[in-house]
């Protein structure tokens, strides 16, 4: 088992959000068509649900995909599907930066930079990995 490198993970992470960012500008965007708008509002419910998805299913987001990673149980190097990837990694890794945001936004900054800065150590493990138990891993990138 090789683990994904930092820069791999860093540029999934750029290509997830560039995607999401790509669909909801064109929803948000007013200078658009109503219907184009529409469209824009349903391509990004598409990109959020596919990546649920191939979270549960493959340990993958879209850009994990594209760039050759995927996340596995640390003890198992098996998927953690549904409940490792989606409700630990994302939801409850998530719920305390939503709670201290509304507190106060640099609380909540500081948690979500401990999180990111973390991939630093030896394990490439950030705060969202430790919580759900999980390693993200070199994996085949996917034919474009």
């Amino acid at each position: 088992m090789d683990l994904a490198t930092r820069g791999q993970r860093l540029l999934a992470v750029f290509l997830d959000s560039a995607l999401i960012s790509a669909v909801f500008a064109i929803a948000a965007y007013e200078g658009l068509p109503d219907a184009v708008r529409f469209l824009g509002l349903i391509a990004a419910a598409g990109v959020f649900a596919g990546n649920l998805w191939l979270l549960a299913k493959r340990g993958q987001t879209v850009g994990k995909r594209v760039v050759g990673i995927r996340i596995v149980l640390a003890e198992t190097q098996e998927n953690g599907g549904f409940i490792a990837n989606v409700l630990k990694r994302g939801v409850l890794a998530g719920l305390p930066y939503f709670v201290l945001t509304l507190f106060t936004p640099v609380i909540g900054a500081v948690y979500v930079w401990t999180d990111i800065l973390l991939i630093f150590r030896g394990s490439r493990r950030c705060l969202h990995d430790v919580i759900a138990g999980t390693v993200v891993i070199q994996n085949e990138p996917a034919a474009v």
